[in-house]
């Protein structure tokens, strides 16, 4: 939702016709800013497991430093020719409502998934829980002491 919203203030920026209306479109962009990457590191969790989380916050951010790096003179390139920075706002508004709106499908594939685990399971097949995770263990048991 975070991604969405940081994607139609950066195109409702273009609309503003007061600085005061700027500043409240900014802070809910620095609002939803936030939310976003304080969320990334729990997503990334979520996703990849412990073992990828710390590979897949880097590969985004290093997704997300490319067009922060060309974004700025892709739109004063759009200036000169168009005399305009409308259209630099709306393009940039684009991927970050595309990509918040594809994340929030994830969830509905990755519920869909686990519900179709659920179905392919034998119901007769006894359930084990193991307390002790599989890198906990230990082959020598006087190791464990």
């Amino acid at each position: 939702m975070s991604l969405f919203v940081i994607g139609l203030m950066t195109m409702f920026i273009i609309t503003v016709p007061y600085f005061s209306i700027l500043l409240i479109i900014t802070l809910i962009m620095g609002l939803a800013d936030g939310c976003f990457v304080s969320v990334m590191g729990p997503i990334a969790f979520d996703l990849v497991g412990q073992k990828g989380a710390a590979q897949a916050i880097g590969c985004i951010l290093g997704l997300c430093s490319i067009p922060l790096t060309v974004g700025p003179p892709v739109a004063g390139w759009m200036y000169d020719k168009y005399k305009s920075y409308t259209g630099a706002f709306l393009i940039a508004g684009l991927p970050p409502m595309i990509f918040g709106i594809l994340l929030t499908t994830t969830r509905c594939v990755r519920k869909r998934n686990m519900e179709m685990d659920i179905e392919d399971k034998d119901p007769n097949e006894p359930k084990l829980l193991d307390p002790m995770p599989e890198s906990y263990r230990k082959e020598d048991p006087e190791e464990v002491c």
